[in-house]
């Protein structure tokens, strides 16, 4: 693992320092993309000038130059370039990564989130926390919005099935109530498929004990999630907890619809 870490960190080191070298032998671009790398989420020009007076009155409205000055000096000066992406909260939100990039530059940071962090589902700004958290708790409302119609003990076995919009599949029992809980909430949004629990949310559909039963999460917490589940014990049941133990231990994966 350490060997691992110190690998990554050389490779996203060697990439903005080759970036930032080579900005001066490169003719700008109006593009987000710079040697190969596409920028865009982290870099808007327009924000970008609005949010930095200093750049904007040397370089105006020119998208190419606005561009060129993010990779070659904005990065290492940790400016802020999109309303989607703020690197002070970025670092704030993943402490875990100064390990890995260490603190005598931000740029490799920026460089992280658009290769790697936001594939991994990682927190890019307080703008997108809160984001996240509102339409959690949009999915939230609407899933209990449904308990009155499918209440605590409401008989619920293999017998009833679902055809889930979400993928190409029927749900029989425990599947076609989070298939149907899911729909109610997320509409034709397809699933993907993800294996870690640390990027659980509220309205991911869990298949657990050695792929023999779904659930569908409630709530996300440190240590545990609440999850709602039919055909348990042939009935429906809300509030059960899962520990992070639990999730280790029986979790198969996790169907998110979340993009």
């Amino acid at each position: 693992m350490k060997k691992m870490k110190v690998a990554m960190k050389l490779m996203l080191l060697t990439l903005v320092l080759c970036y930032m070298g080579n900005m001066g032998e490169v003719e700008a671009s109006p593009e987000t993309t710079c040697d190969g790398v596409d920028y865009e989420a982290v870099f808007d020009a327009d924000y970008y000038a609005a949010v930095n007076a200093d750049v904007a009155a040397v370089f105006g409205n020119n998208e190419a130059l606005l561009f060129q000055h993010f990779v070659s000096n904005g990065m290492q000066e940790g400016r802020i370039a999109s309303a989607e992406f703020n690197v002070a909260e970025y670092i704030a939100y993943n402490p875990e990564l100064v390990e890995l990039l260490g603190t005598e530059s931000v740029a490799p940071y920026y460089v992280h989130y658009v290769l790697i962090g936001r594939e991994e589902g990682r927190v890019g700004s307080l703008l997108e926390l809160q984001a996240r958290q509102e339409e959690e708790q949009r999915v939230y409302e609407i899933i209990m919005g449904l308990k009155p119609s499918y209440p605590e003990g409401m008989y619920w076995t293999n017998e009833i099935v679902y055809q889930f919009n979400g993928a190409y599949y029927i749900g029989y029992g425990c599947a076609a109530f989070t298939f149907l809980v899911s729909d109610a909430a997320f509409g034709n949004v397809p699933v993907y498929e993800h294996y870690d629990y640390t990027k659980i949310r509220v309205g991911d559909i869990l298949r657990i004990n050695n792929d023999t039963h779904s659930v569908i999460v409630l709530e996300v917490h440190d240590d545990y999630i609440v999850i709602a589940e039919g055909n348990y014990n042939k009935s429906i049941h809300w509030g059960r907890r899962l520990t992070n133990a639990d999730l280790e231990k029986n979790l198969d994966y996790v169907w998110s619809r979340y993009y």
